[in-house]
């Protein structure tokens, strides 16, 4: 009965809601003679509406087979990360016009009925409002809210800057007495949440399991949500690093950067522009890194940590790519296979070559990566932000930063070439 309910919830009545609410859009842009808007919000009316009676009669939703693309990219990882990479570095780029009220409105929608209507399979999209899993779901989406309001003030308080008036927490900065103005709040807060748990314990049964067997293990077995990521993070990476040495470098970077960055400005106020790397590594490193790796390991992964994004019956399949290291990749271009380097009678050219030889290629590699590149940044378009917070200071975090940005760079290496390792010494037992 909680899924017919929750069913009916996800495929009639939230578009029916967003149709209504579109309906007010528009008549509140014709009001004030935006037709952009006005054409905007009657599309997603119309939408929302067929949408709603369509899943009533139990047809498909007439535009599903004409946007079909999405679903084929919505079973793809690689895909999956492209499109929310993007999304996020576009809102970085456009962050001022991202951030009006009507664009906002406008991601929300296209956000759930992309979901709804395009997602790979009804059951992929139950699991979102699932028991186990709705709790998380509810977090994601209180988490992009705040983001992307945090956002708007900071790109408010640049539009107040360039008018010549000050941040607005400034307008804000009278004090008041704790008792009763943050007291009642705290109070009021508490009450709310509060009856959302009774609710929601009425609503949903308590996640509970049979007694533990020994001589049984789920499959998949995963980790509480909040260390999914990191075992989402061991496919991408060895044991030793995603278990250890990158959560232990994302706590020190966090716990160097108030001694590092001296920039005087954005202190006590939000800013955008006065702060641009800061903010966009925060937002991508948190929604685009840690949030969607959790996402992943949650919501995509299946029986044998296969990727799965419809239903989870598949036991036995692989959708895996086939991992190999960078250097068996590189040494097995046809060029390489035609002049025979160190290639013997049953051994692949990566195998019959020396250690250092074989790993030329990831070496190299890495040393451009977190060599060349971080001192072609210090002397070009960041020699500023160089100048600001010292030598010491830009190469700590500069190779932090680049470290951090090897997880997306891996993840889609892994994904679309099958790359594993770039560099392994299975000899010394290191792999990167």
């Amino acid at each position: 009965m909680v899924f017919n309910l929750i069913d009916t919830m996800i495929y009639v009545f939230t578009p029916l809601a967003l149709a209504c609410i579109n309906v007010l859009w528009a008549l509140k842009a014709k009001r004030r003679q935006e037709w952009g808007w006005f054409w905007v919000a009657g599309l997603l009316s119309i939408l929302g509406l067929t949408g709603a009676v369509t899943s009533v009669a139990g047809g498909q939703v007439p535009l599903k087979p004409w946007l079909g693309w999405l679903a084929v990219v919505g079973r793809s990882p690689a895909g999956i990360a492209l499109m929310v990479w993007g999304a996020i570095l576009l809102f970085l780029w456009k962050a001022a016009w991202c951030t009006r009220p009507e664009v906002g409105w406008l991601l929300v929608n296209i956000v759930i009925l992309g979901v709804v209507w395009m997602g790979p399979s009804p059951d992929w999209i139950r699991r979102l409002a699932d028991s186990e899993t709705f709790a998380v779901s509810a977090m994601l989406c209180v988490s992009l809210f705040f983001v992307w309001y945090g956002v708007k003030q900071a790109c408010d308080n640049d539009r107040r800057s360039k008018q010549g008036q000050g941040p607005l927490e400034l307008e804000l900065a009278a004090k008041v007495p704790t008792w009763p103005n943050l007291v009642y709040i705290e109070l009021i807060c508490i009450l709310v949440v509060l009856t959302l748990i009774l609710l929601w314990s009425l609503a949903f049964p308590a996640p509970l399991e049979a007694p533990a067997n020994p001589s049984f293990t789920p499959n998949p077995a995963k980790a509480p949500w909040y260390f999914v990521g990191i075992q989402e993070l061991l496919v991408y990476f060895d044991p030793s690093l995603a278990g250890v040495v990158l959560p232990c470098l994302l706590i020190l970077a966090l716990a160097l950067l108030p001694y590092a960055d001296i920039n005087p400005r954005g202190n006590g106020y939000y800013t955008f522009r006065e702060r641009p790397w800061a903010v966009g590594f925060f937002v991508f490193g948190f929604l685009g890194i840690w949030w969607f790796l959790i996402v992943l390991g949650l919501f995509f992964r299946g029986p044998g940590w296969n990727f799965l994004p419809a239903q989870v019956n598949l036991a036995g399949s692989s959708t895996e790519p086939m991992s190999r290291p960078l250097s068996e990749l590189f040494w097995s271009i046809p060029i390489w296979k035609a002049l025979g380097f160190g290639m013997t009678t049953g051994q692949t050219i990566s195998e019959g070559l020396p250690p250092a030889i074989r790993e030329l290629p990831g070496l190299l590699a890495l040393g451009v990566y977190f060599g060349i590149l971080p001192f072609s940044l210090a002397r070009g378009r960041l020699r500023h932000v160089r100048a600001e917070v010292g030598t010491v200071a830009f190469w700590t975090f500069s190779l932090l930063l680049l470290l951090l940005v090897t997880v997306p760079i891996k993840m889609l290496a892994y994904w679309i070439f099958g790359i594993s390792y770039i560099v392994a010494f299975p000899e010394i037992d290191l792999y990167f």
